[in-house]
């Protein structure tokens, strides 16, 4: 079972995919939840699914709960779940998957942004293009901006293995180009990168991997701004 904003599907494969993704509130959070329990319940912004293979994957992916322009304490949550698989991902891709993953994404939340990755094998939680055990060269920049709070990027604690927690391209044993600037905004609160206490339970800025499984090149600057401090 899994909940998408996007084209494709598990297993899809119907060659190039090209198409943006726009989702935004004027009040209201923004949540993907995959804390249901059962394997493979993946929430997602963005164009791909479990195993998907064929063309290239292309379009912008822009998700916005500022656009009443005052502050109303909206947020934007990615929280995985205790099934294998279980992850939240705002990004192409999906576990699996084999294409080439293009676009920028660019998430906007009104106070505080959170990446909380779940108790199951494998249920992380990413801004970014990829996902568990992709291939394929992935592109476009990424901006994660917090005007009027923190930003938390948390790996999983208990359960199982690689519940990572990523803003950047990438994932555990991706395979391919990665490129594309990362920028961190902390406005009004600190940005707190804490790894799990599992194993592949990373968190992490930037392209990649951080259980060093990943191959390939990665291009690209990481820029991170705070009010508040920087918490490793």
């Amino acid at each position: 079972a899994s909940a998408r904003i996007g084209s494709g599907g598990a297993a899809y494969n119907g060659g190039v995919n090209n198409g943006n993704v726009l989702v935004t509130t004027e009040n209201g959070d923004i949540t993907l939840d995959s804390s249901a329990g059962l394997a493979d319940a993946v929430t997602q912004i963005g164009n791909g699914g479990v195993g998907m293979t064929g063309g290239a994957v292309t379009g912008t992916i822009t998700v916005d709960t500022t656009t009443n322009g005052n502050i109303t304490d909206d947020e934007v949550i990615l929280t995985g779940g205790a099934g294998a698989g279980a992850a939240a991902q705002i990004g192409h891709g999906g576990a699996g998957s084999s294409n080439a993953l293009n676009g920028n994404v660019t998430v906007t939340s009104d106070t505080n942004l959170t990446l909380t990755s779940g108790a199951g094998d494998n249920a992380g939680t990413q801004i970014g293009h990829g996902g568990y055990d992709t291939d394929g060269d992935f592109s476009g920049d990424i901006k994660a901006v917090s005007p009027n709070g923190f930003v938390r990027v948390w790996g999983g604690n208990v359960g199982a293995e690689g519940q990572y927690a990523q803003i950047g391209h990438g994932g555990i044993n991706s395979d391919g180009a990665m490129s594309g600037d990362v920028t961190v905004v902390a406005a009004s609160g600190d940005s707190h990168v804490r790894g799990g206490n599992q194993d592949n339970s990373y968190a992490m800025f930037g392209h990649g991997d951080g259980a060093k499984t990943s191959t390939g090149t990665r291009q690209g600057g990481i820029h991170l701004f705070s009010s508040g401090q920087l918490i490793v």
